[in-house]
This record gives C-alpha cells, structure tokens and sequence, in this order.
C-alpha cells in the first residue's frame, strides 16, 4: 500500500525562491488532482512571487509520479495559457525549446543504475550523492560557481548558476558528456539528456514515486529537497 502524497510547503517555498525564474511551467507527471476524474499531465504557469498560487496548485495534488518546474527562463506570454494555476491537460502544448528565452543553470543529473521504474536504495542514493560531490568540486576547481546540490529523491542534482543562451551552440550537451566519460562507473551515471533549454527539474518539496512505495524491500518514495547552497547545507541527505 502506498503512503498518501504529502509535500513540504516550505520547502517548496524555498525552492521556488531560489531555483525558479520570473515564469515557469509546474509539470506534474502521471498526476491525479484532487476534483478531477481524470488523471494525466498536469501543467500550469506560475509568476515567481505568486508562491502561494503554486502551493495551493500543488497541495491538490493526490497522486504523480514526479512533480517537476521549468529552470530556465519562459517567454511570459506563456502565462496566458494557464495563469498562476494548473490544470490537467490532453493535447494542449507544454513548454517546449523554442519557448526558452535564456539558460539560467547548468544542469546535472546523476542517477544510480538499478531496474527501469522503482525508488533507488539508500546505498544506491549514497553513491549518486558522493559522485555529484565530486563533480561539483572538479567543476569548482575549473573555475565554475559554486553549485546547488539536490537531492531528486532517487539520485542527485546540482545545478550551476550561469547565464547562456537558449541556443547554447552545443556548450551544455559537451559539458555533460565530458563529464560522463569522467565520472560514470557501474553504480551511477551522468544522465547526458539534460541540455535541452525546456528541460523539466525535480521541484523540492514533492514526492519521487517510481513504482510503488516499498519500504519492505528498502525501495520507498522519498521527498526531493535542497541539500547544498554553496557551502551552506540545508539537510544531511
């Protein structure tokens, strides 16, 4: 039996205020919202200071597989097809690359390797953390910022602050792949599909539920959270 889905508000909050653009896309996948029948994609369009729209967008949620936002800047006239709300959606669009006005992150994925559509084990989880250590301290002593590690609940995220682009010229697909060759081994890779300028990210506060919450065979759902800002460290994930 799966435990009911719950989000911290607060540390949503926090994220949106320190991760989201002036306008971004919520995408929450294989969703059931709270008044609906149907379930599915849900979406919505959200200023950066309408924190508690978000909130109350996101606190309807009852079931999702993943609940994810837009990192990067979005043309705000996007704001039009579902203001400060989200719904579910069948046909209608999403964010797509041409929709990007401006990178504001380098993005890097680790996920440990263990079967396609369940949680990550706690040791799992322990080596895509010390590999995303890793990559930020080399990316550091490269001359890159200081990054903000997360932790997506399955794996570890850190995202570089650094305004590029949406047509980066291939920089952050090389980037990526060059970290790859570098970092992968047999329990944790380097997801190389990052780079696309409408890439969706874990939103911290929400649940990661791949397959079913199984704690018997320590495979649970976990929350994503923010770990790292910098040298600052917010949980011991």
């Amino acid at each position: 039996m799966s435990i009911p889905y719950t989000i911290d508000a607060t540390e949503v909050r926090r994220a949106i205020t320190l991760l989201a653009p002036e306008v971004f896309e919520l995408r929450a996948l294989n969703c059931k919202v709270m008044g609906e029948y149907r379930t599915g994609t849900y979406s919505g369009y959200f200023q950066r200071d309408a924190i508690d729209d978000l909130l109350a967008a996101v606190e309807r949620i009852e079931s999702a597989s993943g609940v994810y936002f837009t990192p990067h800047h979005v043309n705000p006239d996007l704001l039009a097809r579902c203001c400060n709300r989200a719904r579910i959606i069948t046909r209608e669009p999403t964010t797509s690359d041409k929709d990007i006005l401006a990178r504001r992150w380098v993005l890097i994925d680790v996920d440990p390797v263990r079967p396609a559509g369940v949680s990550a084990t706690d040791a799992e989880k322990s080596a895509a953390r010390r590999m995303i250590h890793d990559i930020d301290h080399h990316l550091w002593e490269r001359a890159f910022p200081p990054g903000i590690i997360g932790d997506s609940g399955n794996g570890s995220h850190l995202m570089i602050p650094m305004i590029l682009p949406a047509d980066d010229d291939g920089a952050t697909k090389t980037l990526l792949e060059g970290l790859a060759r570098d970092f992968d081994n047999e329990a944790c890779k380097v997801d190389v599909t990052t780079f696309n300028p409408a890439r969706i990210w874990k939103l911290p506060g929400t649940l990661a539920c791949k397959g079913d919450d199984a704690p018997a065979v320590a495979r649970p759902w976990r929350m994503a959270r923010i770990v790292t800002v910098g040298m600052e460290v917010f949980v011991d994930a």
